[in-house]
């Protein structure tokens, strides 16, 4: 086996029966299914002793147009960190992998910026350029774009 570890797929409650049934194709049923409080548009499930934290089935969600996020637990061989589907206004998906280690700015690079403030910005600007996640707003609109490139020209 390998280093296992706790994974939550954040997806969207309109997209829950659909990414339900791409898990148990792919053999995989989430052991905690739990709805983002108030209004939220929210879906998280757990899976547990996930291995290396990657659900193999991601990339169907990708293929069925589903945006989501993939958070898992750090492990024995890896940290903490998240991965995020999203697609763009036009139709692009684009994905990112962040680790937890990855949101830190190395000091030695800050203490080298110090005396010029607008290098120092533009340090902390592409940091957080880098860590940019698409938000979760107009991702029906832009996952049916995705799906109807895939349908014109399918890769």
């Amino acid at each position: 086996m390998g280093d296992r570890t706790y994974v939550t797929l954040t997806v969207r409650r309109v997209d829950k029966e659909r990414t339900l049934q791409i898990c148990k194709e792919a053999n995989y049923e989430p052991n905690e299914l739990n709805q983002l409080p108030g209004s939220s548009p929210l879906q998280n499930m757990g899976f547990e002793e996930v291995n290396y934290g990657e659900l193999p089935f991601l990339r169907d969600l990708v293929k069925a147009g589903i945006p989501f996020d993939s958070s898992w637990a750090s492990g024995d061989e890896y940290g903490e960190g998240c991965e995020y589907s999203r697609y763009d206004d036009f139709g692009n998906h684009n994905n990112k992998k962040i680790f937890e280690s990855d949101e830190a700015i190395q000091v030695h690079l800050l203490e080298a910026h110090l005396q010029d403030y607008n290098a120092l910005a533009d340090l902390i600007k592409e940091k957080v350029k880098a860590l940019y996640v698409l938000p979760w707003d107009n991702q029906e609109h832009n996952a049916k774009l995705f799906l109807t490139k895939q349908l014109i020209n399918p890769e």
